[in-house]
C-alpha cells in the first residue's frame, strides 16, 4: 500500500483490510485443542477418540501447509500444533466448562465438517 492510501484510510478511520490466518494454520490449532483434550479424559475410550481426531486434523493441516505453497510447512503446522497444545494443557482441566472453549471446540467441530476432515467423533 502507498503512503497516500494510507494517509487516506487513517484519515477516514476505515479499516485496513485484514489477512485471514492459513486454514493450515487453524487446522494444528484444533489438533492441538484436540490433543490436549485426550490428557484431560479419563476415559480410555474417549482418549484415544480424541488422539485419532488430533492425528487426523495434524495430517490435514500438514497437507494443507503444503498446498498454500509453504516452504517450511512441516514445521510451521508442528510449531502451531505444539504451542496450541501447551497453552490449552496449562489452562487446566477446568477450561472445559469455559465459553472460550465451547468456541473453540464448535469452531473446530464446524472448520473439519467444512473441510471434509472426518474426526471419527460421533
Amino acid at each position: 500500500m502507498t503512503v497516500k492510501a494510507l494517509t487516506f484510510f487513517a484519515l477516514f478511520a476505515i479499516p485496513l483490510p485484514v489477512q485471514a490466518q492459513p486454514y493450515s494454520t487453524s487446522m494444528a490449532q484444533c489438533a492441538g485443542l484436540y490433543d490436549a483434550l485426550t490428557r484431560l479424559m479419563t476415559s480410555v475410550d474417549k482418549q484415544e477418540s480424541l488422539a485419532v481426531a488430533a492425528s487426523r486434523y495434524l495430517g490435514s493441516a500438514r497437507a494443507q501447509a503444503t498446498r498454500e505453497g509453504r516452504s517450511d510447512a512441516e514445521k510451521a503446522v508442528e510449531a502451531t500444533y505444539s504451542s496450541t497444545r501447551d497453552e490449552w494443557i496449562a489452562k487446566g482441566a477446568r477450561i472445559v466448562f469455559s465459553q472460550e472453549f465451547h468456541d473453540w471446540a464448535a469452531y473446530c467441530r464446524s472448520f473439519a465438517q467444512d473441510q471434509g476432515i472426518d474426526l471419527g467423533l460421533s
